[in-house]
């Protein structure tokens, strides 16, 4: 985004040059994408909205007025809302991505400003800069459940990304507590699952996509073998790939 010339710059990341410029609002302030890739949404600060672009076409196709002085947006995992914090109304705005109206308002603290939604998209953490808190928004209810203290002036906050072996560990271990996999049968799986989990925490993606890879490769021996019926093994199977999709492998 640039904020003084009213525009975002698009870069083309194999490239790291800019193919478009895009103008939108006034003073534009932050920007997110949606899960698909469809479009990406803008607030522009100062004149109260929030610019939606075609990021096939690089243009804006929609300026849905968002509330007063937004300076902070999210979306939801399933691209269903846009979450705006609005500074002077002392609230997060809801928008529905399907139509860009807003379909509610949920009062927090003072001045919101940055905020993010949770990977499983079931609640919204907003900093209230004067307020020196957190207020955590339920996505269910559009509702405050908790007001969490956040030290002097917070100002942005941000969301770790979700564990995604651990699922699967537990999926492992259930098919062992129920006897489906023997003990060995399930170490092996796991041990797996460990090192995917051990290559990302070193940045090492080519080695953990490998490793999904063998842990895939080990199940559908099992299937081969009779030692996991196709069902269960189809389900590991299943998240495996999944993960694989989430990595980028």
């Amino acid at each position: 985004m640039n904020a003084a010339d009213n525009n975002v710059s698009v870069i083309d990341t194999a490239t790291n040059t800019v193919i478009a410029t895009v103008p939108v609002g006034i003073f534009p302030q932050e920007i997110t994408v949606t899960p698909n890739g469809a479009f990406a949404y803008v607030v522009n600060v100062e004149d109260n909205t929030a610019s939606v672009i075609d990021t096939v076409t690089n243009t804006v196709i929609a300026t849905p007025s968002v509330g007063s002085r937004p300076t902070g947006i999210d979306i939801t995992p399933n691209g269903a809302f846009a979450y705006v914090s609005n500074q002077f109304a002392d609230a997060v705005s809801v928008l529905a991505t399907a139509s860009n109206t807003i379909v509610t308002s949920v009062p927090v603290g003072s001045v919101p400003n940055g905020l993010a939604v949770t990977p499983n998209g079931d609640f919204v953490y907003v900093v209230n800069v004067f307020s020196n808190t957190v207020s955590v928004i339920s996505t269910a209810t559009n509702t405050v459940t908790a007001t969490i203290p956040a030290g002097s002036f917070p100002l942005y906050i941000a969301i770790g990304p979700p564990d995604l072996i651990a699922p699967l560990i537990a999926q492992v271990e259930a098919l062992i507590a129920d006897g489906t996999l023997t003990q060995n049968q399930g170490a092996g799986l796991i041990d797996k699952l460990n090192q995917v989990s051990t290559k990302l925490d070193a940045d090492q993606l080519g080695a953990a996509c490998n490793q999904l890879t063998a842990f895939i490769n080990q199940v559908q021996a099992f299937i081969n073998s009779g030692g996991l019926t196709q069902a269960d093994g189809q389900s590991l199977i299943d998240a495996a790939n999944s993960i694989k999709i989430s990595l980028g492998c």
